[in-house]
């Protein structure tokens, strides 16, 4: 083992080592504790209480603070400070004449070489390694050389400090010192490589290299950026934008292509609508037909329109205008139905690109809200149009049970809180308002009423060839309902009471028009019905003249447009007691309303039609003059009002003041 010499570097006594040059062999320090040097201050502060006097510590004391202040390391410092204030606290009790204190772990004497007894009865300190690498700092050795040992001896015993002090830190290679663990690791060189550099030439070093790294890396990266605008550039320049309209170059190269729909036009100047919806032309049912139509509509009157909703591989009707895919997936188990995934990126930039004056939600879907948030967030007008009741929807498909008034609860939390958003909620009857009043729904409900073609439903269209191949004679009634061929329009209703007219043997042809995934059941289960599949324009109201009455269950309709094209075609409705079908229906006068739940009802309602010729001419007669005379329910009137609604919205003093002379309609 070594010696137990002084490691700082001259604080020991100066000329006093070279007297005890023939000491005996110093007893073996104990390990430290404390990395930080506290081992060496203990050592030092309990040795110079045990045997030194007063007259040389005064002395030492004060050359010792001083020298700290001005030239030691900032932990030295530290360690000096506490010494100091040790020190001086005892200071009283010290006699002149002791010799000053030793660093060695043994008591200094004036007199010769310590005997072994006294080194038996010296407390023995460790010593830190860090704290002896702070002391043997050249700068700090000649001035408390001279303080303690006077300048002569303060040469020599740098060196010999020097010397020891790479020999004699035991905690520098002991495997329970702290810094053997450093050692170990990355960190311990690195910490002693900063430490062994007095004047940080190596940290000034290490920094500029770092420095110049730096300055590489953001080249490379400038340099990759500038690689990617030429390849993006050249990705444009590439790309085909024939026919499709100028905001499309706006965009990334990579964003999909607009679907080109009818009357499609890039020189409109009116106000600019975006329209966002669950369905446009990936499928034909109640709420696509009714946007097709809006949008029509609008771009007659000079609006700028585009909209986002899902899109399938082949469209399932021709639409009208600029129609932006949004990015969709299938839904499981109902393939004909795509769930649109919220906005990315391309459709943002469209948006931002575009500008709408309004934005106008029609599904409450993820993508819905979505594009209501982004209009908020730019305060942006947002309306929202009311198409579908889908709380009505849950019995069909949960049953009637706990779960179903959970569900149906959650729901209705979701649609207070969407079309709490919008400015204006647009229901088309006021049984669908008075619905979403009751429920909390606390927006600005204002009605917009959908229309039908008159030109096109009207009993000029009957067909006595389309009946002939119904198999109906001319005095057969035919019953007809339209709609989609999915259970949540109370198909199974349809099947009862047409299933109870058959035992009965009753005259009548029934006929059922449109498709969907409920298709295969009803055919097993009405073998003797025509189903004619999906019919649309001209032959759809075809179909309608041709027939005798309409019947049409369903309690899930916020419109029911079907029911007043049946109307419009000369028809009675038998229809279901439900908010949408029930205000358009007089019970009595133009049809029938029937209580949902009881198919007998509905079975003797038509066949009271069946056997009554000359009711049933009046109930249509009835309910084509309501149509005619209603001066209500065309598509123009419809677009009036909800350009009324938009009116409000704008300021038509500043843009399209022209736009909101909204025409009557006999003009």
């Amino acid at each position: 083992m070594h010696r137990r010499t002084s490691s700082s570097g001259g604080n020991g006594g100066g000329g006093m080592s070279d007297r005890r040059a023939d000491a005996p062999a110093v007893t073996p320090m104990v390990e430290a504790d404390d990395a930080d040097g506290g081992g060496f201050t203990n050592a030092f502060r309990n040795t110079h209480h045990s045997s030194n006097g007063a007259g040389n510590s005064n002395s030492f004391h004060h050359h010792h603070h001083h020298h700290h202040h001005q030239h030691g390391s900032s932990r030295a410092t530290r360690s000096a400070h506490s010494r100091n204030s040790s020190r001086h606290s005892v200071g009283s009790s010290h006699s002149a004449s002791s010799p000053p204190p030793s660093r060695c772990g043994y008591t200094a004497t004036s007199t010769g070489p310590t005997s072994p007894t006294s080194l038996a009865q010296t407390p023995s300190y460790p010593a830190s390694s860090e704290s002896s690498a702070s002391f043997h700092s050249p700068a700090t050795t000649p001035l408390l050389s001279v303080a303690v040992g006077g300048v002569g001896a303060g040469r020599g015993h740098r060196t010999s400090a020097s010397a020891s002090s790479s020999a004699s830190s035991p905690s520098a290679s002991s495997p329970s010192s702290p810094a053997s663990g450093y050692t170990a690791s990355f960190a311990g060189p690195l910490l002693a490589w900063f430490r062994g550099d007095p004047h940080r030439s190596r940290r000034r070093a290490l920094i500029g290299v770092a420095f110049v790294v730096l300055l590489v890396v953001v080249g490379v990266v400038r340099m990759g950026s500038g690689s990617d605008e030429v390849e993006y550039e050249l990705a444009r320049q590439q790309r085909s934008y024939d026919n499709q309209p100028p905001i499309l170059q706006q965009l990334a190269p990579g964003c999909p292509e607009f679907q080109l729909g009818i009357n499609v036009s890039y020189a409109r100047k009116g106000p600019k609508i975006l329209v966002s919806s669950g369905a446009y032309n990936n499928i034909v049912d109640g709420v696509s037909k009714t946007l097709n139509r809006l949008v029509g509509e609008l771009q007659q009157r000079d609006f700028q329109v585009i909209v986002i909703a899902p899109t399938g591989d082949v469209p399932l009707m021709e639409h009208q205008g600029l129609l932006y895919p949004a990015y969709s997936v299938s839904v499981p188990f109902r393939p004909e139905y795509r769930l649109a995934l919220g906005l990315d990126s391309c459709s943002r930039q469209l948006f931002e690109a575009f500008k709408p004056d309004i934005v106008h939600v029609a599904t409450p879907d993820y993508l819905g809200h979505q594009v209501q948030r982004w209009a908020i967030e730019h305060h942006i007008p947002v309306v929202c149009s009311y198409h579908t009741r889908f709380n009505s929807y849950l019995p069909y498909y949960l049953g009637h049970n706990q779960l179903l008034s959970s569900v149906d609860s959650a729901l209705w939390t979701w649609m207070r809180a969407f079309y709490g958003k919008c400015q204006h909620t647009y229901p088309p009857t006021p049984s669908v308002a008075e619905e979403l009043a009751d429920h909390g729904v606390k927006t600005d409900l204002r009605l917009w009423p959908r229309g039908i073609d008159l030109s096109m439903f009207n009993v000029e269209a009957r067909s006595p060839a389309l009946r002939e191949q119904w198999g109906a004679a001319p005095r057969t009634t035919v019953v007809l309902t339209v709609c989609r061929l999915v259970w949540e329009k109370n198909l199974q209703e349809v099947i009862e009471a047409l299933k109870l007219m058959e035992q009965h043997n009753e005259d009548f042809v029934a006929v059922v028009v449109g498709d969907g995934p409920a298709r295969p059941a009803m055919e097993a289960e009405l073998p003797h019905a025509v189903f004619m599949g999906f019919l649309n324009g001209r032959n759809l109201s075809t179909a309608f003249a041709s027939a005798d009455v309409f019947f049409f269950p369903s309690l899930t309709e916020t419109w029911g447009a079907v029911t007043l094209e049946a109307m419009a075609s000369g028809l009675p409705v038998v229809v279901a007691d439900a908010p949408g079908s029930k205000e358009l229906v007089e019970d009595g006068k133009t049809g029938y309303i029937i209580e949902s739940g009881k198919p007998h009802r509905w079975a003797n309602a038509l066949t009271e039609l069946i056997y009554k010729p000359q009711l049933r001419e009046e109930l249509a007669a009835n309910a084509l003059e309501v149509v005619r005379k209603s001066g209500t329910l065309t598509w123009r009137h419809a677009t009036d009002m909800l350009v009324s609604h938009y009116r409000d919205l704008l300021d038509p003093h500043r843009r399209y003041a022209e736009l909101f002379s909204v025409p009557t309609a006999e003009a």
